[in-house]
């Protein structure tokens, strides 16, 4: 995926010290570690086999194509948040640069993938659990456009709570510099929960009238267990009249094994499921077809059970 949006932070020579409300204030930023779907170590190594535009029946024994479409969406939820939350790790490398009593604000900096443009991160402290913030973009002596706003509630710790934030891509899309991909968005939604297991985070896209995108129709949602133990929703697209599109639902263990059932939302066979399971090499232990004559293979008993998710 190219790069979406260009916007960072020139944060070298600010100075200053960090205080404990500092910490406090960016605290409220979301981190993309919390929000981030974790897949097994043992599959980084696996290529992305198995993911194309056709369906066929899988036997036990095949590498598990469930497995490879989410590893696909997964890469690209974690993608996209590592795009749109650069600016938000930048702000953690320098103390703020405006203090008030109820407010911190990180610059306004130079922009140095826009010339000629200035960015800022301000964070309003409402009440003593609630934050709200903004990333702003401007030219140079001009108004300040949208870019992100988002709210956090801190429910546990500082660190820990509830939160939510939007990407303004209709705002920005024709001033600063993105990728013909995101030019093709109105906006990104995206909420999280991190004070609790299994901690959830849910990725939503708004798209320009009259465009499509790569990405999922119904977005991604990830999920996390305390035990490394992970889960993912969204939508796949296939060719073929009789399975047109796939909604997944993957869950998987901390040591690779997994399932993954999809309801077909398009196609001849719209209402039914395509349940698989996978072992720790990810391959199929169980594949079956919910339709009459569909194909089955392999015990549903060797599917694992995963908790919680």
């Amino acid at each position: 995926m190219r790069a979406i949006l260009c916007c960072v932070l020139v944060l070298a020579g600010c100075g200053g010290n960090w205080s404990n409300a500092d910490l406090a204030f960016a605290n409220a930023l979301p981190r993309r570690d919390d929000l981030s779907s974790k897949l097994p170590a043992s599959s980084t190594s696996q290529p992305l086999e198995g993911v194309s535009t056709r369906r066929d029946g899988l036997s036990v024994g095949d590498a598990s194509g469930a497995w490879a479409a989410t590893r696909r969406a997964a890469t690209d939820y974690n993608n996209v948040l590592s795009l749109v939350l650069g600016v938000v790790d930048q702000v953690r490398a320098a103390p703020p640069t405006t203090r008030t009593a109820n407010s911190r604000t990180w610059g306004p900096f130079s922009d140095s993938n826009n010339a000629g443009r200035e960015v800022q991160v301000v964070i309003e402290q409402v009440d003593e659990v609630n934050f709200a913030w903004r990333i702003e973009s401007r030219a140079v002596g001009a108004a300040f456009i949208r870019i992100l706003t988002g709210n956090f509630v801190a429910t546990d710790t500082a660190r820990k709570g509830r939160g939510a934030f939007t990407v303004h891509v209709k705002d920005f899309r024709d001033v600063v510099k993105v990728s013909d991909e995101f030019k093709q968005l109105d906006e990104i939604a995206v909420g999280y929960v991190t004070d609790m297991f299994p901690k959830r985070s849910e990725m939503v896209f708004t798209l320009r009238p009259g465009s499509t995108s790569g990405f999922s129709s119904i977005g991604y949602t990830a999920r996390e267990q305390a035990d490394g133990a992970g889960a993912m929703r969204f939508v796949y697209a296939l060719s073929g009249p009789e399975v047109e599109e796939l909604e997944i639902n993957a869950a998987w263990k901390p040591s690779g094994e997994g399932k993954a059932i999809g309801v077909v939302k398009r196609g001849l066979y719209s209402g039914a499921n395509i349940t698989e399971c996978w072992g720790k090499s990810f391959a199929v232990v169980h594949y079956a077809e919910s339709w009459i004559g569909g194909m089955s293979s392999g015990p549903s008993s060797d599917c694992t059970v995963i908790e919680g998710l």
